[in-house]
């Protein structure tokens, strides 16, 4: 159904594509009418897919940054980045960077 790694829900243009292709044939009116949409979650606002994110590094030496971007999509409204072992050990930036003392 969709091309990012959430496989699970329509795209917003998949969304709007399926209901113009459905509006044009008057029996199925039903299909696309503000309650059916409710009932069946279509006109809801997107939820938080899954949490998803990268970094720079996968091994690193004492004292060295990893930088971490988060990739999440649909109405992200907040962040919480646990880093055990790092500094700072919590964050709430989108892309914190983070420095660990130990190597790994």
């Amino acid at each position: 159904m969709s091309y990012s790694p959430c496989q699970y829900m329509f795209s917003e243009d998949q969304k709007n594509i399926v209901l113009g292709n459905l509006s044009g044939y008057d029996w199925m009116d039903t299909l696309t009418n503000a309650h059916t949409q409710i009932l069946t979650g279509v006109g809801t606002p997107a939820v938080l897919c899954q949490a998803q994110f990268s970094s720079t590094e996968t091994m690193i030496c004492a004292g060295s940054s990893v930088d971490f971007t988060d990739e999440s999509f649909s109405n992200v409204t907040g962040r919480i980045w646990t880093f055990t072992g790092g500094t700072p050990a919590s964050s709430t930036a989108a892309n914190p960077i983070i420095t660990y003392n130990t190597p790994g």
